[in-house]
């Protein structure tokens, strides 16, 4: 019996997550703050992370936002914005078919959340 449960969970294709499945981690430094979206939006569409509005975490200190690329040491620079509304990164066209894209928000001192 064991087996055949093996062998069932083995052959599954992994649960396709959407954009609004967000999860989060930061640097030990606690200078940078990673954003672990589980699915694509589109190409050259505007991805809008609302736990991250005006209210939650003001962007003085943000210093850049990039999209880790398909390859090592790969960054890909967004364009964001933020007023009392989520933050808003606009996203390039899919640069590899993953199951997670990680976006990397960087900041001058600690993360202000």
């Amino acid at each position: 019996m064991l087996r055949v449960v093996s062998i069932g969970v083995r052959d599954q294709e992994p649960a396709a997550g959407t954009p609004e499945d967000i999860r989060f981690t930061r640097s030990k430094d606690n200078k940078v703050l990673y954003a672990i979206v589980l699915g694509w939006p589109g190409d050259n569409e505007i991805l809008s992370i609302t736990s991250l509005s005006g209210k939650n975490l003001a962007v003085e200190n943000l210093t850049g936002v990039s999209l880790l690329g398909p390859e090592e040491g790969m960054y890909i620079p967004l364009e964001y914005h933020q007023d009392d509304h989520p933050l808003h990164l606009t996203l390039p066209e899919k640069p590899a078919d993953e199951l997670a894209y990680v976006i990397k928000l960087s900041f001058s001192e600690k993360i202000p959340y």
